[in-house]
């Protein structure tokens, strides 16, 4: 479970800095604890925020939708009520908190860890702060990325499947245990992991650029506008929106191809594509690249201020906290 990942990601990080013995390695982990945690409260008031965003979005890249994101959200008002826009949230969040506390902990330590094995002395911006090169941000948060996707996807699984589609009140589809234990019922155990694939791969790439753009931009201020992102809370937010859009335009494809994949198959319904590999060849033969790029407005609109209120909520707390 996530507990085992983090109990990694802390000992990784204690082991990275424990030159002063069992006190300091300790401390570390304790603070390793404490960046998960934050990690996750921030990620999930992010996603609280922008779920009716998220989910006429799934809509739409599952082709569920009425055709426009405003269409989309008012047939979801018109068949399942206002609470229908945060319908799949829960689960979204039972996800998110551990996915969330995960990646961005397990990013911090690996990005110490790998800093302290290529420098003597970690070079720093002109306010002071460290400053990491793209390659370096880009490398620890995929490995963050990954550990975070393997062990939270079956709920992302289940999340999609209840997002993604229009269903009656209280049918079992609008409940966690009840879409994974029938998932495992009519599909087996390896629905849990329908897709996984195509999701690793752009877990890696994703969560890359997403931390590395980040990164840069926090640079990019600081060294031409004298901006301490630790006294901004605006700097922060900026560059997570600038993070976030340039890591969802750049996986979006992959994104479409990999929630059709988690949606086939469902309550008996015919599989269309024995491989992400077909799912994209069928997806451009038949629509063009313009099939790849359905949801991009409404997936824009939830990821940019997703993205800042993760990044600008997660260092306003670690500022303050750690």
């Amino acid at each position: 479970g996530w507990r085992a990942s983090a109990s990694v990601c802390c000992s990784a990080a204690a082991a990275g800095g424990r030159r002063g013995g069992g006190t300091m390695g300790e401390g570390l982990r304790q603070k390793q604890a404490k960046r998960m945690v934050i990690g996750g409260v921030a990620g999930t008031v992010a996603k609280t925020a922008v779920a009716p965003f998220e989910r006429v979005r799934i809509m739409a890249q599952t082709g569920h939708g009425a055709g426009s994101a405003w269409g989309t959200g008012k047939l979801i008002l018109q068949r399942e009520g206002f609470t229908g826009l945060w319908r799949g949230n829960f689960v979204n969040c039972a996800r998110v908190f551990p996915s969330r506390g995960i990646l961005f902990g397990c990013n911090d330590a690996f990005k110490a860890i790998m800093a302290k094995a290529v420098y003597t002395e970690i070079p720093t911006n002109k306010v002071g702060k460290p400053a990491y090169p793209f390659w370096l941000s880009f490398s620890a948060g995929a490995l963050a990325g990954m550990t975070a996707c393997v062990v939270t996807y079956p709920m992302d699984v289940a999340r999609t499947r209840m997002s993604g589609k229009i269903v009656k009140t209280g049918a079992s589809e609008t409940r966690l245990i009840s879409t994974l234990s029938n998932m495992v019922r009519e599909e087996g155990f390896s629905a849990w992991y329908r897709g996984v694939g195509p999701t690793l791969l752009g877990s890696l790439p994703y969560e890359g650029i997403k931390f590395a753009v980040y990164d840069w931009v926090v640079d990019v201020q600081s060294n031409h506008f004298g901006i301490d992102p630790a006294k901004s809370v605006s700097s922060k937010l900026f560059s997570g929106a600038v993070a976030g859009a340039a890591a969802g335009i750049s996986m979006f494809p992959n994104d479409t191809v990999r929630r059709l994949l988690q949606m086939q198959g469902a309550h008996g319904s015919k599989v269309l594509y024995s491989s992400a590999w077909d799912c994209w060849k069928t997806l451009y033969r038949e629509e063009g690249v313009v099939r790849f790029f359905r949801g991009i407005g409404p997936y824009l609109i939830r990821m940019v201020p997703n993205s800042a209120i993760q990044f600008g909520m997660y260092g306003y707390l670690a500022d303050k906290l750690l």
